[in-house]
């Protein structure tokens, strides 16, 4: 009896949510509805004739930035309208796949290629013109070579390591933090630590916490058979750096995939192991072990972790298409499953529990409370391009129910979802 009325609680507020009244209802699988592709609306679609390869894509402030390795676009996520294209063929500046724009200012600002070796290119805002160009190693009074670093506003954090002796000698280096003010041209250092092990695959990239308030830098200190992981907690706003987390890795290697931070409650896989173990840390507490979890090892080196409406999941990955459901406060799974269409990309719905995946073919709707499907469609079905790929999956701010695909071949499709 109890089972009969989750199910018809559940149909039906799916079925209520759905908006437009003509998707038909194909199938009823575990309970759950899952709708035919006619629920979903194209809004507009766009093709960026100057892109043959889209390297990958980002929206910010109603802007969707799609690039190639040597063109960025500006497209509107409103209308689909080509705001700009600035082509960086004459300027030796090659754009990589792992790459954040930001604005400030009427001024762009980021990385060619997100890599400390890498400039920092500022372009105007409404045309896309370039305006100067900034190298990181060549900032007067920087220690050391740059490590990770994070890119807020016109705002620079960056990590350095620099060595005691000699750059042979990995266990007697130093680790400096610093903050640069691209508008003023100003350098503060933020944090420092005189012994620590040379910047190699022990370290895990630059985090930003949910609430987006602070910033997490990790760096290794003692010997080959004995490492600790350190994580430094550095305030956006201006404020003092401090040691939150020191992490016993003894002889174990690291896991080097992304963490998560809400409410000082950090969320991690630190350690590769079979089994492997996700656990939170409480990060107001000198970082000291909440909850721990063991899992049965997926295929993969790492894992993705995300944090949506108060809930915790975890992603497969190069291949994978499991995505797990646990509580943040006890990590407890909730639900596991594994879906035809894969989970590479995937955004969730600002204040809806709602996940929109996508593999290199097909694209799905889930529903994050449950796990169950809501519709899926191919991806010649979006784009209409024979051999085409999705390449991109963005979710504009402020509009609950659109979501923009951006494909290899340069199409860029905005979709308006019935949930």
């Amino acid at each position: 009896m109890r089972n009969l009325t989750l199910y018809c609680f559940t149909f039906c507020l799916l079925f209520v949510s759905c908006k437009k009244t003509d998707g038909d209802l194909i199938h009823l699988s575990d309970s759950f509805p899952v709708y035919s592709s006619s629920v979903v609306e194209k809004v507009w679609e766009t093709q960026l004739d100057s892109v043959k390869h889209v390297f990958s894509s980002q929206i910010t402030e109603g802007v969707i930035f799609i690039h190639s390795i040597d063109f960025l676009n500006a497209v509107s996520a409103e209308s689909g309208e080509l705001l700009w294209t600035a082509d960086f063929t004459s300027n030796s500046l090659f754009l990589s796949s792992d790459f954040t724009v930001n604005y400030y200012n009427g001024k762009i600002y980021f990385a060619s290629n997100n890599h400390c070796s890498n400039k920092i290119v500022i372009l105007d805002k409404k045309t896309g013109e370039l305006i100067e160009t900034l190298s990181l190693s060549e900032i007067p009074g920087v220690e050391g070579s740059c490590s990770h670093f994070y890119m807020i506003e016109d705002q620079i954090f960056f990590s350095t390591h620099r060595p005691n002796g000699s750059w042979s000698d990995r266990y007697n280096f130093s680790f400096f933090l610093y903050q640069y003010d691209i508008s003023s041209n100003s350098l503060d250092l933020l944090y420092s630590d005189d012994l620590v092990i040379r910047k190699l695959d022990n370290t895990i990239h630059t985090v930003l916490n949910h609430e987006e308030t602070h910033l997490y830098f990790s760096y290794s200190t003692g010997s080959f058979d004995d490492q600790n992981l350190i994580i430094v907690e550095v305030p956006v706003v201006g404020g003092s750096a401090e040691k939150v987390l020191f992490f016993p890795l003894g002889s174990s290697r690291l896991q080097r995939g992304p963490f998560v931070i809400k409410n000082k409650v950090l969320i991690a896989m630190f350690k590769r192991a079979n089994p492997y173990f996700i656990e939170a840390y409480d990060l107001n507490d000198s970082g000291k072990l909440i909850w721990s979890r063991g899992h049965a090892s997926f295929p993969e080196t790492r894992l993705p972790i995300f944090i949506h409406l108060d809930e915790l999941y975890v992603k497969g990955v190069g291949g994978s298409s499991n995505l797990r459901n646990m509580s943040l406060y006890n990590g407890l799974t909730s639900w596991s499953r594994s879906f035809r269409f894969g989970n590479n990309l995937s955004q969730t719905l600002d204040n809806l529990p709602i996940a929109v995946m996508t593999s290199s073919r097909s694209m799905g709707v889930v529903d994050l409370i449950t796990g169950s499907v809501l519709t899926v469609h191919d991806i010649i079905e979006i784009s209409g391009i024979e051999g085409d790929v999705f390449r991109g999956l963005e979710v504009p701010e402020k509009e609950g129910n659109r979501v923009i695909l951006i494909t290899l071949r340069g199409k860029v499709i905005c979709l308006e979802l019935p949930f």
